[in-house]
Protein backbone atom coordinates (compact mmCIF):
# COMPACT_ATOMS: atom_id res chain seq x y z
CA UNK A 1 0.00 0.00 0.00
CA UNK A 2 2.95 2.32 0.52
CA UNK A 3 3.64 1.92 -3.19
CA UNK A 4 0.30 3.53 -4.00
CA UNK A 5 1.31 6.55 -1.93
CA UNK A 6 4.86 6.71 -3.29
CA UNK A 7 3.71 6.47 -6.91
CA UNK A 8 0.53 8.49 -6.39
CA UNK A 9 1.53 11.34 -8.72
CA UNK A 10 3.17 9.24 -11.43
CA UNK A 11 0.43 6.64 -11.68
CA UNK A 12 -2.55 8.87 -10.88
CA UNK A 13 -3.48 7.02 -7.69
CA UNK A 14 -4.34 10.30 -5.97
CA UNK A 15 -7.16 10.72 -8.50
CA UNK A 16 -9.05 7.68 -7.23
CA UNK A 17 -10.15 9.30 -3.98
CA UNK A 18 -9.49 13.05 -4.30
CA UNK A 19 -9.87 15.50 -1.45
CA UNK A 20 -10.88 19.14 -1.41
CA UNK A 21 -7.26 20.08 -0.63
CA UNK A 22 -4.91 19.96 -3.62
CA UNK A 23 -1.80 19.13 -1.61
CA UNK A 24 -3.45 16.16 0.12
CA UNK A 25 -4.87 12.83 -0.90
CA UNK A 26 -6.12 9.56 0.50
CA UNK A 27 -3.86 6.58 -0.11
CA UNK A 28 -5.78 3.83 -1.92
CA UNK A 29 -5.56 0.32 -0.46
CA UNK A 30 -7.09 -3.09 -1.04
CA UNK A 31 -9.35 -4.09 1.81
CA UNK A 32 -12.80 -4.79 3.20
CA UNK A 33 -15.60 -2.30 3.75
CA UNK A 34 -18.82 -2.74 5.68
CA UNK A 35 -22.01 -1.01 4.58
CA UNK A 36 -23.29 1.23 7.39
CA UNK A 37 -26.21 2.84 5.51
CA UNK A 38 -27.67 2.03 2.10
CA UNK A 39 -30.45 3.49 0.00
CA UNK A 40 -29.64 1.20 -2.94
CA UNK A 41 -31.74 -1.86 -3.74
CA UNK A 42 -29.75 -5.03 -3.25
CA UNK A 43 -27.11 -3.51 -0.95
CA UNK A 44 -27.94 -3.90 2.72
CA UNK A 45 -26.56 -2.67 6.01
CA UNK A 46 -23.86 -5.00 7.31
CA UNK A 47 -22.90 -6.33 3.89
CA UNK A 48 -19.12 -6.52 3.32
CA UNK A 49 -17.26 -5.76 0.13
CA UNK A 50 -13.64 -6.35 -0.85
CA UNK A 51 -12.09 -3.82 -3.18
CA UNK A 52 -10.00 -0.75 -3.83
CA UNK A 53 -10.77 1.73 -1.08
CA UNK A 54 -9.35 4.93 0.39
CA UNK A 55 -7.36 4.62 3.60
CA UNK A 56 -10.16 6.32 5.55
CA UNK A 57 -12.65 5.54 8.26
CA UNK A 58 -15.65 6.18 5.97
CA UNK A 59 -16.42 6.35 2.26
CA UNK A 60 -19.59 7.72 0.68
CA UNK A 61 -20.32 5.86 -2.55
CA UNK A 62 -22.88 7.03 -5.09
CA UNK A 63 -24.00 4.55 -7.75
CA UNK A 64 -23.55 5.74 -11.30
CA UNK A 65 -22.30 4.94 -14.76
CA UNK A 66 -18.74 4.67 -15.94
CA UNK A 67 -17.59 8.12 -17.09
CA UNK A 68 -15.17 9.16 -19.84
CA UNK A 69 -12.90 10.48 -17.06
CA UNK A 70 -12.90 7.07 -15.37
CA UNK A 71 -12.09 5.35 -18.65
CA UNK A 72 -9.26 7.84 -19.31
CA UNK A 73 -7.82 7.30 -15.82
CA UNK A 74 -7.92 3.53 -16.25
CA UNK A 75 -6.20 3.84 -19.64
CA UNK A 76 -3.51 6.06 -18.10
CA UNK A 77 -2.85 3.41 -15.43
CA UNK A 78 -2.63 0.68 -18.07
CA UNK A 79 -0.24 2.75 -20.19
CA UNK A 80 1.99 3.60 -17.22
CA UNK A 81 2.03 -0.01 -16.05
CA UNK A 82 3.03 -1.15 -19.54
CA UNK A 83 5.75 1.50 -19.70
CA UNK A 84 7.18 0.57 -16.31
CA UNK A 85 7.03 -3.18 -16.76
CA UNK A 86 8.75 -3.23 -20.14
CA UNK A 87 11.91 -1.68 -18.68
CA UNK A 88 13.36 -4.96 -17.31
CA UNK A 89 12.73 -6.65 -20.67
CA UNK A 90 14.45 -3.81 -22.51
CA UNK A 91 17.42 -3.76 -20.14
CA UNK A 92 17.87 -7.52 -19.68
CA UNK A 93 16.80 -8.88 -23.05
CA UNK A 94 14.53 -11.86 -23.62
CA UNK A 95 16.62 -14.69 -22.17
CA UNK A 96 17.59 -12.90 -18.94
CA UNK A 97 14.05 -11.55 -18.55
CA UNK A 98 12.68 -15.10 -18.64
CA UNK A 99 15.21 -16.20 -16.00
CA UNK A 100 14.25 -13.16 -13.90
CA UNK A 101 10.55 -14.02 -14.18
CA UNK A 102 11.19 -17.66 -13.29
CA UNK A 103 13.11 -16.57 -10.17
CA UNK A 104 10.20 -14.36 -9.10
CA UNK A 105 7.55 -16.98 -9.68
CA UNK A 106 7.97 -19.03 -6.45
CA UNK A 107 7.71 -16.02 -4.08
CA UNK A 108 4.79 -14.66 -6.11
CA UNK A 109 3.00 -18.00 -5.90
CA UNK A 110 3.56 -17.99 -2.12
CA UNK A 111 2.07 -14.50 -1.95
CA UNK A 112 -0.94 -15.60 -4.01
CA UNK A 113 -1.51 -18.53 -1.63
CA UNK A 114 -1.73 -15.97 1.20
CA UNK A 115 -4.07 -13.82 -0.89
CA UNK A 116 -6.27 -16.88 -1.49
CA UNK A 117 -6.57 -17.29 2.29
CA UNK A 118 -7.73 -13.70 2.78
CA UNK A 119 -9.38 -12.47 -0.43
CA UNK A 120 -10.19 -15.74 -2.17
CA UNK A 121 -8.89 -17.50 -5.29
CA UNK A 122 -10.86 -15.27 -7.69
CA UNK A 123 -8.83 -12.18 -6.73
CA UNK A 124 -6.60 -10.96 -9.56
CA UNK A 125 -7.22 -13.82 -11.98
CA UNK A 126 -4.85 -12.31 -14.57
CA UNK A 127 -1.90 -12.93 -12.25
CA UNK A 128 -2.57 -16.67 -12.11
CA UNK A 129 -0.70 -19.36 -14.02
CA UNK A 130 -3.10 -20.60 -16.68
CA UNK A 131 -1.28 -23.43 -18.34
CA UNK A 132 2.03 -25.05 -19.09
CA UNK A 133 5.05 -22.84 -19.59
CA UNK A 134 7.05 -23.10 -22.78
Amino acid sequence: NITYGAFGDMMGYWNFFPTDRDAWGRVPVWGFAEVLVSEVDGIVRGERFYGYLPMSTHLLVTPGDVTPEGIALRQHLEDETDRLTTLPWELLGEERSIVFAEELEPPCEALLRRVDETAGPNYQPASRIRGPRR
